[in-house]
Formats: structure tokens, sequence, C-alpha cells
């Protein structure tokens, strides 16, 4: 979603990603948390749904088609 050195430039980019990132995932049903880690090489974000149904439809819909992304991936992942 980011490389390390376009965080390093912008220092405000990591609060516009999350919000435009749960903005997008909004509408596939209530996010309850994003998490952006900024540190991490590959640009990698969580975003975590109160339903099995909304991440499961986010896995399916390309959310970001406007946005320039290097590569998004989705997988939906339960602990149960």
């Amino acid at each position: 979603m980011f490389t390390l050195d376009e965080m390093e430039k912008d220092p405000g980019l990591l609060l516009d990603l999350k919000e435009d990132i749960q903005s997008a995932c909004e509408e596939m049903g209530e996010v309850t948390t994003v998490t952006v880690f900024d540190k991490h090489p590959e640009g990698v974000v969580s975003v975590r749904f109160g339903d099995k149904a909304s991440a499961d439809a986010c896995v399916l819909v390309p959310l970001f088609s406007n946005m320039s992304i290097l590569l998004m991936v989705a997988y939906a992942w339960s602990i149960l």
C-alpha cells in the first residue's frame, strides 16, 4: 500500500492512508480497526471488520481502483 520511502518523506501519510482505507472499507460494512504497519518493508495494512460478511466482501471487491497502490492483496483471516 506504501513504501518506506513514501512514509519517511510524508509525515501525514500514515493518517491519510488510514482514513482513506477506513472510508473505502466502510462501504463493505462496519470497520472496527485499521492498522498501518508503517515500518513494514512491504507496506502492510490490516483492516478488521465487525462481521465476517463485511470482511468477505472486502476480499472480493477491488476497493482501491482510484488510488495509486503498488499492490493490494486481501485475505480473510480468523483466530477461530
